[in-house]
């Protein structure tokens, strides 16, 4: 992988099967380099090869093969725009109805404890210790290897054995509080 990844499609050689078949067997330097040749930027600091490695060859087959139409990218971009609006009222209606009751002044602490509202069919990822989990947001809750959880923190809790904010040991809150910002 050493050519451009552009050269490599232009030329023909080795075949985008050869290069992901190989790219298992690299260290994590050589993936950031990859990633690096690929991006422009480098991965987060201490992202696994586990996920590297999916990513990486994700971005091979979308540049050798095509990725997503034009028509299907306007699409997904459309359903995702209403879906976060669809959201984002929920959320404003409920803290209008609070802010209405006189006795329900909605805190800073309550504000930060509204639940995120999460897509049925996102998926969560988390590495820890070495293994990437992937949470799966369904109508009902969630699943984790195919066992279906009520809630973040449940799951959170099966993965580190120790209790834990599910929505904090995702990495959702500091979603939250960066839209709260940008809200004001």
């Amino acid at each position: 992988m050493q050519d451009s990844h552009k050269a490599i499609k232009a030329r023909g050689d080795p075949t985008i099967a050869d290069l992901i078949g190989k790219i298992t067997e690299y260290d994590r330097l050589t993936l950031v380099n990859e990633w690096l040749k690929l991006f422009g930027t480098a991965p987060a600091k201490n992202t696994s090869s586990a996920i590297l490695i999916p990513i990486i060859t994700h971005e091979l087959q979308c540049r050798a093969y095509g990725g997503l139409s034009a028509a299907s990218k306007r699409s997904l971009r459309k359903e995702l725009g209403n879906t976060y609006h669809k959201q984002s009222s929920k959320v404003v209606s409920n803290l209008n109805k609070a802010s209405n009751d006189c006795d329900q002044i909605p805190s800073a602490k309550r504000l930060a404890s509204q639940p995120t509202l999460l897509a049925a069919g996102t998926q969560l990822i988390r590495e820890w210790n070495g293994r990437p989990y992937r949470v799966e947001v369904t109508d009902g809750g969630f699943t984790l290897d195919g066992n279906g959880y009520s809630s973040l923190s449940a799951i959170a809790k099966k993965i580190t054995g120790t209790h834990w904010s599910g929505p904090r040991f995702f990495g959702l809150n500091k979603i939250v509080s960066h839209n709260r910002k940008a809200a004001q």
